[in-house]
């Protein structure tokens, strides 16, 4: 795990080749980059892949970093009552890309149920567990309670579509039930993405970077969106967008170097202090936190 969180600001290997750009985890690539990079995991396991948008994002940053990750993609590619059937060229399609940009990763597709695959990990140890399946309460419960056994004492377990509230969806709902027990931050852009820690002091880290998150990796979903979007298929809207990417790059590219100037003084002033200055620097900092935000 590396001491400070920093944030990439590339392309991706794969980029504009997976036609995903609708998709719900187009916005939150980065952050997966980042997270990945952060953590340095050993094992990764994605539960849910469809197109591969997110584990894409996963896999280009164990190989842009040299990490010696295990990466594993869980889906039996057909489809489900939400997504709908999947047609065999997602598949094959996603195979090809990662044999083109990705084939000195150490990747898995295992194609099987959930409940099937979780026999091949009684043995493993997963630092980073991504649940995306079926979005039923039922489903995201089931899948939790069957995957969280299986990850890491300094492990994260990421739940996309938190905030979502389609018909049928219901992992806002077992989301708001767990965060109640557990570590956790949120990203809201994107349909929201819950961040499960199961180490207190990962999550005491990282916690006074979650409104930075929010600002930054909201505005780069923007800037990706609005950069790549096909532009056969822009409206009359195509100038603003234009307009709005020149802005939007520039307030990027500022707020990443105030970030990483943030992120750098807080490892710094975390390494001198003491335990005997720890409760006061704690009631400093909710007291400023409640003047802020008023809770």
């Amino acid at each position: 795990m590396k001491r400070a969180w920093k944030y990439y600001s590339g392309v991706f290997a794969h980029e504009n080749e997976l036609d995903d750009i609708l998709s719900g985890w187009y916005g939150l690539r980065k952050f997966g980059y980042d997270v990945v990079n952060y953590l340095e995991p050993k094992i990764i396991v994605e539960l849910g892949t469809h197109k591969g948008t997110s584990f894409l994002s996963f896999c280009n940053s164990v190989r842009n970093n040299t990490l010696s990750t295990k990466l594993y993609a869980i889906d039996t590619w057909q489809g489900d009552s939400q997504t709908g059937l999947y047609v065999s060229e997602v598949l094959e399609k996603l195979k090809k890309i990662i044999k083109k940009h990705y084939s000195t990763q150490n990747i898995k597709l295992v194609k099987k149920s959930f409940n099937t695959a979780v026999t091949q990990f009684k043995n493993k140890k997963i630092d980073l567990l991504h649940i995306d399946g079926l979005h039923t309460y039922n489903a995201v419960k089931n899948d939790y309670n069957l995957w969280n056994k299986l990850t890491s004492e300094n492990g994260l377990i990421i739940f996309h579509d938190i905030h979502c509230k389609n018909p049928g969806f219901g992992v806002h709902i077992f989301w708001s039930e767990i965060k109640k027990e557990n570590y956790t931050l949120e990203l809201k852009h994107s349909n929201g993405l819950g961040i499960l820690f199961k180490n207190r002091e990962v999550y005491e880290k990282l916690r006074p970077l979650e409104s930075s998150w929010q600002a930054y990796y909201s505005t780069v979903a923007q800037l990706d969106y609005y950069k790549n979007f096909p532009k056969n298929k822009k409206s009359s809207l195509a100038k603003e967008y234009e307009e709005k990417l020149k802005t939007l790059e520039k307030v990027t590219i500022r707020r990443n170097n105030e970030l990483i100037k943030e992120n750098d003084a807080l490892v710094k002033q975390l390494a001198t202090i003491n335990s005997s200055n720890i409760q006061k620097i704690a009631q400093k900092y909710y007291s400023t936190r409640k003047k802020i935000i008023g809770k």
